[in-house]
């Protein structure tokens, strides 16, 4: 397993849009409809990402988010970790951490 890292998001609620209705909240890796903190924030300025867009520890969100002065009050923690397959490089598993 490859541990990517993690990310604070918001845990959307399913979008009208989305028909499954035994689907209640959404937990997209992607922004396009649970955004991450980072989405308030041009994060690329502060150069705490690693080389997956994503932060090497929880710590290191904290810091930047006290620094830009961004709240992470309702966000989730995520934790990431991916595997490589004959098929390339995605996500496999996706674990909510608490915070």
């Amino acid at each position: 397993m490859i541990p990517p890292g993690y990310l604070y998001k918001h845990v959307a609620d399913r979008p009208e849009w989305l028909t499954a209705a035994h689907v209640a909240d959404v937990y997209s890796f992607s922004g396009c409809v649970s955004k991450p903190f980072a989405d308030y924030v041009d994060y690329v300025d502060y150069w705490k990402y690693n080389g997956y867009w994503l932060f090497n520890s929880p710590h290191e969100i904290t810091e930047l988010a006290n620094a830009a002065s961004i709240s992470l009050e309702g966000l989730k923690l995520f934790y990431y970790e991916a595997c490589t397959t004959n098929a390339g490089f995605g996500v496999r598993a996706v674990r909510r951490m608490c915070g």
